[in-house]
């Protein structure tokens, strides 16, 4: 709404005119203006990876199979987070523009949380990181969940955005925590078929 006010059609039709030149931009320069050093030639051929092999590997590595199935998850989970937070705050607040600045505070979080990661991967087990992530993610929800119902808990831009922040930070930390266990999954893999196959597992996250 911040971009929108107005005349809403010819607002957005503006917008993808700029986003659509931008993104034609950006792929015109990775094109024409990235160079990339040749490569030494290898006696092995370059293979493609079908969809068979990728399940194939899911079905071999158990733990490969669970982390796909955490980061499908956490996927969903956002996308379902980000949505449902416009139209809650639209509901409570309405159409103000004021919903930028929640966003913000989204990608601040988001940021401060990869940051901040290699200091607690250091002094934190994996286990303890996703443990305690995932409970201040469900306090977090606990008090978003409160807002409105109590008198000394008002819903609000303040109170949305101090709550989220919890939320934010902490299911970031717990992505990072799971994107490095998924990592771990290629020497799983090494240990119980002998092959490393790391291109084939890592296929795995993006196609999830």
């Amino acid at each position: 709404s911040l971009f929108s006010a107005g005349n809403v059609v010819k607002t957005y039709s503006m917008w993808s005119v700029i986003i659509v030149l931008i993104f034609i931009a950006l792929q015109a320069m990775t094109a024409f203006c990235c160079k990339e050093a040749p490569r030494p030639q290898t006696t092995e051929k370059n293979k493609g990876i079908s969809i068979r092999q990728i399940f194939s590997a899911l079905r071999k590595n158990d733990q490969a199979l669970w982390m796909a199935l955490a980061l499908l998850t956490y996927y969903i989970s956002n996308g379902l987070l980000i949505t449902l937070a416009y139209n809650l705050y639209y509901v409570e607040v309405g159409y103000d523009g004021n919903v930028f600045w929640f966003v913000a505070i989204y990608g601040i979080a988001n940021v401060s949380a990869n940051f901040f990661y290699p200091m607690f991967a250091r002094r934190f087990s994996r286990r303890r990181i996703l443990t305690v992530a995932a409970i201040v993610a469900m306090i977090g929800y606990a008090c978003i969940f409160c807002l409105g119902w109590f008198s000394f808990l008002p819903f609000s831009l303040l109170t949305f955005s101090v709550f989220g922040l919890f939320v934010f930070f902490s299911t970031t930390i717990f992505y990072m925590a799971t994107v490095v266990n998924y990592t771990n999954c290629v020497e799983y893999n090494e240990y119980i078929t002998g092959e490393r196959n790391e291109a084939l597992i890592s296929t795995l996250r993006p196609f999830v």
